[in-house]
């Protein structure tokens, strides 16, 4: 029977999946305690997440942009008691206290108050540094361990001469989440990583020679403002390429500026050859990094042309699939168009329609510095963007292309769209274009261009790996009828004994 509600799927710890209707306005704790009950656990112990990110149990589903058939991972949580100590802020009274690891942070809240004679209204509570907001989220989600110290404070009162004069309670409660975003990026935050892949073929050479001019700089400065970061840089030529220089080649995630620097200084050019170069293979290689399982991730594409279609290597490489693999993972993929792409241009938009991720246009080479270090600070959200925005207008270092730059980026959605239809069914809003790598009805081509030879890992013309394979086997032929003669002498030899 037919329902309003939204069809998601859970996979549990087993590898099982189970499939669930859930309405949009119905909050998580509602698929927890489902999930509970089909694992026999307690509904405080199931933990959903969804691309990486754990699902706080009071807030909604479509808080979160959940769609149809979106997968969420469950994990069934352990409880421990868990021994904290409990500190004023100016030191005046210290406290222990055990506490569950499953109980919510408003729990947390409600004790500090009973304990220190504080309305859980004028409470403000810091761990290592940041803000614990007044939320369903459990202590374990929020950071809290055994031996975890939680600094205490008093909000002042709010008073009438307060308002007044503009210093509301709501302020001090915006500058307190401020700090909380910008300090979320400790040893125990969320983890950043994002992949940069330049074109190398013929002129886009030159933006990873511009990178690569203040790429130390640049990474040293990610890793004080978002200490847990990581990077890849993503060298893409194409298949012709493959044979005597590279197709791709890839640094995988980091945090080494050294291993950052090396890779791109030492990354040579490419030819690229014809018109498509193999932004296919970056989507499909860019799955394999070591990206962590509760980060915020995002691909970097730069770049002026568009991708094979599929028949154009053995390996049927599509495009759109790869692209519905790495947004499954939960990466956000930033189509970056570098000049005047024409039609082009569809694919980068696409990329980032589909992903959640963000169209931007760069016409000027100058900007990709400044580029490289806005997405980081944009897929690391907070007031990162912003404060880099103001950055560059007090030192004089804004241009009307920068502004573009981050007029595209403020206007990214936040989720992938969550309308009920696929991007794959919806081919009525779908921008027409007849060419084979973008409609591939059109791609009839029934021989492929290049071969993959999997033990050099390599791309080559068919002719090649023919000629490789028939050498190897007529060597082989050879061995074999040597092997035979051999072994038929040595039998008429015995015969010849034996007689």
């Amino acid at each position: 029977m037919a329902t309003n509600g939204t069809e998601v799927y859970i996979k549990l710890p087993t590898g099982r999946s189970s499939r669930y209707d859930i309405y949009p306005s119905q909050v998580i704790r509602t698929l927890c305690e489902r999930v509970a009950q089909e694992e026999n656990v307690k509904a405080n112990q199931v933990s959903l997440k969804y691309q990486g990110k754990i699902l706080d149990p009071s807030k909604t589903v479509s808080h979160y942009g959940v769609r149809v058939e979106t997968i969420l991972k469950a994990e069934i949580l352990v409880p421990q008691n868990l021994d904290i100590i409990i500190r004023m802020e100016d030191g005046e009274k210290t406290e222990e206290m055990v506490i569950s690891n499953l109980e919510p942070v408003s729990y947390l809240f409600e004790k500090i108050s009973g304990k220190f004679d504080i309305p859980s209204s004028r409470l403000q509570i810091k761990i290592e540094g940041r803000n614990l907001q007044f939320s369903g989220t459990r202590l374990v989600d929020a950071g809290i361990a055994r031996g975890s110290i939680v600094v205490v404070c008093k909000k002042p009162e709010l008073t009438a001469a307060a308002t007044v004069n503009g210093a509301s309670e709501e302020s001090q409660m915006d500058e307190a989440t401020r700090q909380n975003v910008l300090s979320s990026f400790n040893a125990k935050g969320k983890r950043v990583e994002v992949a940069f892949s330049f074109d190398t073929t013929g002129s886009m050479y030159g933006y990873l020679r511009e990178v690569r001019q203040k790429l130390r700089q640049c990474c040293t400065r990610l890793l004080q403002d978002i200490p847990n970061i990581r990077i890849s840089i993503i060298a893409q030529g194409d298949y012709c390429d493959s044979e005597s220089q590279y197709a791709v080649r890839i640094l995988d995630l980091t945090s080494d500026v050294q291993s950052l620097v090396d890779f791109a200084n030492n990354v040579p050019a490419t030819s690229g050859g014809d018109s498509p170069e193999c932004y296919e293979l970056v989507l499909k290689k860019t799955q394999e990094l070591d990206w962590s399982e509760d980060s915020a991730k995002a691909l970097v594409v730069i770049g002026d042309l568009h991708p094979h279609p599929p028949s154009y290597t053995d390996q049927h490489i599509s495009w759109r699939d790869e692209l519905d693999v790495l947004t499954g993972l939960g990466v956000k993929v930033y189509g970056v168009q570098a000049g005047n792409s024409g039609p082009s241009g569809l694919f980068y938009r696409e990329l980032s329609r589909v992903s959640g991720g963000c169209h931007l246009k760069l016409s000027d080479m100058d900007v990709i510095t400044d580029m490289f270090l806005a997405v980081c600070y944009n897929v690391g959200e907070g007031d990162m963007l912003e404060n880099f925005e103001k950055e560059l207008e007090e030192t004089g270092n804004m241009t009307n292309q920068k502004l573009k730059m981050f007029q595209q980026l403020k206007e990214m959605p936040e989720s992938r769209p969550s309308d009920s239809v696929s991007h794959r069914q919806n081919n009525t809003q779908r921008e027409q274009l007849r060419e084979p790598w973008w409609d591939f009805s059109l791609d009839t081509q029934t021989s492929p261009k290049y071969c993959y030879k999997a033990d050099e890992d390599k791309w080559l013309p068919p002719s090649v790996v023919s000629t490789t394979l028939s050498a190897a086997s007529l060597s082989l032929n050879v061995v074999s009828r040597k092997t035979s003669s051999s072994i038929r002498r040595i039998k008429g030899k015995d015969k010849c004994t034996i007689m």
